[in-house]
């Protein structure tokens, strides 16, 4: 069977995150936002494949949030798990984990 690249799967991680704030926007406060940092991700690892055709989703978890140095600023990380359906048994399986680090500047 063929299989997608592990990039490929982290790659879709920004999508997911937009799916889920376009989604959610109103009960987020996004107003409050002034804009946001990626710092990239630690601690990834690719521990199952995703076969072609299978679905894949996201389960973001904060992990730790803490003020920046910044003035109105929050640092943070995700820990982030990607699982796949398989098509054909309807089993789901981890696939990728990572930590995802970013800060967000908020208006004052």
């Amino acid at each position: 069977d063929t299989i997608a690249h592990g990039l490929l799967t982290l790659s879709m991680l920004p999508r997911f995150v937009y799916e889920v704030t376009v989604k959610y926007a109103d009960q987020m406060s996004l107003k409050q936002i002034r804009s946001g940092v990626n710092y990239g991700f630690d601690k990834v690892r690719f521990i199952g494949p995703v076969f072609v055709d299978n679905k894949i989703r996201a389960k973001f978890k904060l992990k730790s949030a803490e003020p920046g140095k910044k003035k109105n600023s929050m640092k943070y990380i995700y820990e982030v798990v990607v699982e796949t359906k398989n098509k054909n048994t309807g089993d789901i399986t981890d696939v990728l984990y990572a930590e995802w680090c970013g800060m967000t500047l908020y208006r004052v």
